[in-house]
């Protein structure tokens, strides 16, 4: 059970926490978001590491289960 609403917007910072997670350099995850300043991606690295990310968290472990399954079946 998900803590608060999961809008377009927390699915993006999810998406960002486990590409982060799963080792994605932070560069390439600039390119992917298609920001012209790394600050956000530091940002969102900076989350991850002290683990203060809450719902963010959350939805990126939900993903990271769903692709999992998906790509065992």
């Amino acid at each position: 059970q998900l803590r608060g609403e999961v809008t377009p917007h927390i699915g993006r910072h999810a998406f960002a926490v486990l590409a982060i997670l799963k080792g994605m350099l932070l560069e390439t995850l600039q390119k992917v978001f298609g920001h012209k300043s790394i600050t956000y991606v530091l940002r969102i690295h900076s989350l991850v590491r002290r683990r203060r990310g809450n719902l963010f968290l959350e939805v990126a472990h939900l993903y990271d289960h769903v692709l999992t399954s998906f790509l065992n079946s």
